[in-house]
């Protein structure tokens, strides 16, 4: 069977516990700022980061003074250029990506 969800290159963790808080998506080659390959990735890792938010928020018992401390780390590297994506839910169910 196939798992559900989506599988980057790599995952920032706890071991104890497997709280994901960020993610890794490198490609060999830049292919320039509108590459289908950054494009794809980029869009790839915002999703992981929303999923890891909201984990992370179910971990906290929706507490909204917790929740809204809350921070994941996403990294997109391409070629020999990196990009580095942070994701906070500021708002609510909003999940703000920066």
């Amino acid at each position: 069977r196939k798992k559900v969800g989506r599988k980057g290159d790599g995952v920032f963790r706890l071991h104890k516990d497997r709280l994901e808080f960020g993610a890794i998506e490198a490609g060999r080659d830049w292919e320039g700022q509108c590459g289908s390959k950054i494009i794809t990735d980029s869009l790839k890792i915002c999703k992981m980061l929303k999923d890891m938010l909201n984990q992370l928020a179910i971990e906290c018992n929706m507490k909204e003074n917790h929740v809204r401390k809350l921070r994941v780390v996403g990294m997109l590297q391409s070629g020999n250029r990196m990009q580095v994506i942070t994701a906070d839910l500021s708002k609510g169910y909003v999940t703000r990506i920066r």
